[in-house]
């Protein structure tokens, strides 16, 4: 198994949406909405933010910090197609005309269900998580 991680901030001159900092995998080259993950406190001064993130169940004795649906649908849906709740995909698709990435091939579509198949399943902590904010 192997964790991403990435550097995200504001993108400049739209401080509504985010984008990661260092893109060298262009699936991830997309700016997304920042309504979900935090909103300014003081929204003429641009100063300050506010917290926005929901504690989400994560296994049987956990909670993991998640954006909102504003942000998470957007990112989700862009970065894995518009039926992630229900399709299972490889993790690389072939690459377009541009060089860019495609989805992966479909491995498992559970639409019958809406999804259920996967819930639980894929992603279990293996121990306690600490909440580190």
């Amino acid at each position: 198994p192997y964790v991403d991680a990435h550097l995200a901030d504001v993108v400049p001159f739209e401080e509504d949406r985010w984008d990661y900092i260092h893109r060298s995998d262009s699936r991830y080259a997309h700016a997304f909405p920042l309504s979900g993950v935090f909103r300014w406190q003081d929204v003429h001064q641009r100063s300050g933010f506010e917290d926005l993130r929901l504690r989400w169940p994560f296994g049987d004795h956990a909670q993991i910090w998640v954006p909102r649906p504003e942000t998470s649908v957007a990112y989700l849906s862009m970065l894995y197609g518009s039926d992630w709740k229900t399709a299972l995909r490889q993790r690389d698709g072939p690459f377009d005309e541009q060089g860019r990435r495609g989805l992966g091939a479909l491995v498992h579509n559970d639409s019958a269900s809406q999804g259920a198949a996967f819930h639980g399943i894929f992603a279990r902590p293996s121990g306690p998580l600490r909440d580190i904010v």
